[in-house]
């Protein structure tokens, strides 16, 4: 049997990162992934709410709809902290 893997929250990187010695902390945040990897570029709180659409993430606000289009799901709400990456 294959175990769910689930993201962690936003408390465990917390006690993660406050966990490391002090000379890790100067370092660049890095990530990997199963096809690719990075560094964290930035991080901040959204503004507004982010919906999914056909092109990726984007600020709900820039959506228009038309009479009766179906709305595209909130995934991430406003005050949400999101990791970027290049």
């Amino acid at each position: 049997m294959t175990e769910e893997i689930k993201p962690i929250s936003w408390q465990q990187l917390k006690d993660f990162c406050n966990s490391l010695p002090a000379e890790e902390l100067n370092k660049p945040v890095i990530w990997s992934g199963e096809e690719a990897g990075g560094e964290i570029i930035s991080v901040e709180r959204v503004e507004e709410d982010y919906v999914q659409t056909d092109y990726g993430c984007e600020p709900a606000s820039v959506q228009e709809y038309e009479e009766g289009d179906e709305h595209y799901p909130v995934v991430w709400a406003k005050g949400t902290p999101v990791l970027y990456s290049y």
